[in-house]
């Protein structure tokens, strides 16, 4: 395996690992969702979807404070893109979101919020887990 080829400032992919050409069809199925997502909101969707230790809204910052160093602003607003609304906006709109995750209410704990993949979310990670797959096998 040859770790890449640098040329005037851009990857040659021809000469790049299966394992990079298995990440770079990752991010392109992630921004068939948004062309201009932002690492840090794929990693709080994937750290959901592959840490089952990871049940709460506080989970998932504790999980990203500690490996990123993400606020927990930050993960809230991140995690907010895959609820089915987004977070409120400054004017009081409130966009359509992925869809992919829904939050609500802890039986034992109403402050809490439980999250919870949805169809569509399920969905998103078997495609995602399908192009890594595919970028393996070329």
């Amino acid at each position: 395996e040859d770790g890449g080829l640098f040329i005037f400032g851009r990857l040659n992919l021809m000469s790049t690992s299966k394992e990079l050409k298995a990440f770079h069809s990752a991010i392109k199925t992630c921004m068939q969702i948004d062309p201009y997502m932002a690492i840090s909101r794929i990693d709080a969707f994937l750290t959901y979807a592959n840490d089952p230790e990871v049940q709460t809204i506080a989970d998932l910052q504790d999980t990203l404070r500690r490996t990123t160093g993400l606020a927990a602003s930050s993960v809230s607003r991140n995690v907010s893109f895959w609820t089915e609304t987004i977070y409120k906006h400054r004017d009081g709109s409130r966009p359509e979101g992925a869809g992919f995750i829904q939050l609500i209410a802890d039986p034992a704990d109403y402050r809490r919020r439980m999250i919870l993949m949805t169809a569509k979310g399920e969905q998103f990670t078997d495609k995602i887990t399908e192009a890594i797959k595919n970028g393996l096998e070329k």
